[in-house]
């Protein structure tokens, strides 16, 4: 068993503000020099000019804004340092531990939610490429909050699958740079005073165990109401109708909304920049083979996710499940896709719950699940975009207690 570790783990906005500022001064003073140049370029017609100093400076701007209010905020709430137990965390084990804070602790004005992220980072290493972050697994939970010296604690425990990769330093692989690392996110409040902090945390391969774990009654409590919770939002989501003979099951249109809107916001601001960039012809030259070439890459990410976005919101899944027997049809704007699927649901280990999109970066990622049936190498959709991974095992378990599965 792994022991605890004294040596605290300080939150990444420890020195994230001044990373804030950094990129918000520069892009400030990169544009000096075409301040002056503005008026000159306004007369001239040159618009796209204008527009690029703009987008520089209020981009400058919100960094510089987003660093003063994250030095602040971290000013006034203390460090929050992290004390882990064990230490490292164990994959196979547990990952636990406490988080100490100089806010003083009541029971009736505190709420927390903490969420434990496994992020796959790669990029190429042959070239000077942008990195890209992959969420691996990730599980939250609501950590038991007590008083602390003049300041107050907040004690958690996860369980961590055993398939789940340890921290592993810069590697190579098929010139590519893979990096696994693990990060813990808190946010929630204190008598009304905000409290957001994130922390990178060092995990092993074990089978280590908290010694100083939360109370076993706050557990039970925190995973009933969790399972609750899941079950309510699987049945706002999916509609599950029992009958006499089986259930069927409804994944209507006009869902995942949120979701669907972020699209449409996003190609209606490329999807116009593409056509003004297309129409505008206030180049000459080889500008003109520039215009074109970056109005068509504009305009047909704009489009494409517009049509992602229609088809999110306008998409329905029916399916009936008789005596153990599977039919399927997809719908759009209730118009029949396709010819319907057919499969034959025998036992719980049939079922497959996957993730079919997501949303967001690293730890903000946001999924969105698909609920399959496997039948002899076929696989037949019965339940699609559940937002969660909880609310479609929520959804799953359901099903396997409405026809008995074993």
């Amino acid at each position: 068993m792994a022991p605890a570790n004294n040596t605290p783990i300080f939150s990444l906005e420890r020195r994230g503000y001044w990373i804030l500022l950094g990129i918000g001064a520069l892009c400030l003073l990169m544009m000096l020099p075409a301040y002056p140049e503005l008026e000159p370029a306004w007369r001239r017609g040159e618009y796209m000019v204008l527009v690029a100093v703009s987008l520089f400076v209020l981009v400058g701007i919100g960094f510089v804004w987003f660093g003063i209010h994250q030095w602040w905020d971290y000013r006034k709430l203390g460090p929050s340092p992290l004390h882990l137990d064990p230490h490292p965390g164990q994959a196979g084990g547990q990952i636990g531990g406490e988080i100490r804070t100089g806010l003083p602790w009541r029971d009736d004005r505190g709420q927390f939610e903490l969420k434990l992220v496994c992020l796959q980072r790669s990029g190429r290493s042959n070239e000077n490429s942008a990195n890209t972050e992959r969420m691996v697994w990730q599980h939250s939970l609501s950590p038991f909050g007590e008083p602390y010296l003049r300041g107050s604690r907040l004690r958690f425990c996860f369980d961590v699958p055993s398939h789940l990769p340890s921290t592993t330093p810069q590697g190579e692989l098929d010139g590519r740079t893979h990096r696994h690392y693990w990060r813990l996110l808190l946010d929630g409040h204190i008598d009304g005073k905000v409290l957001s902090r994130s922390w990178e945390v060092p995990v092993i391969q074990g089978d280590g165990r908290c010694t100083n774990p939360p109370p076993a009654h706050h557990q039970r409590t925190e995973r009933a109401q969790r399972a609750v919770q899941a079950q309510q939002s699987a049945n706002r989501q999916i509609r599950v109708q029992p009958h006499a003979e089986g259930l069927q099951l409804h994944s209507g249109a006009g869902r995942n909304v949120a979701m669907s809107s972020g699209l449409l916001i996003l190609g209606g601001l490329f999807g116009g920049g593409g056509a003004w960039i297309l129409f505008d012809h206030s180049g000459s030259g080889w500008t003109v083979i520039l215009e074109y070439l970056m109005g068509g890459i504009f305009g047909s990410v704009g489009l494409f996710a517009i049509g992602s976005a229609l088809w999110l919101l306008g998409r329905s899944l029916r399916v009936n499940i008789v005596q153990r027997q599977v039919s399927t049809q997809r719908r759009w704007l209730g118009i029949p896709i396709g010819p319907p699927q057919y499969g034959e649901l025998r036992r719980a280990s049939q079922l497959h719950l996957s993730s079919s999109m997501r949303s967001g970066q690293g730890s903000d990622t946001v999924e969105l699940m698909t609920l399959a049936l496997r039948d002899n190498g076929r696989e037949v959709r019965l339940a699609e975009g559940i937002m969660g991974r909880e609310v479609g095992e929520a959804l799953e378990r359901q099903i396997v207690e409405m026809l008995r599965l074993r």
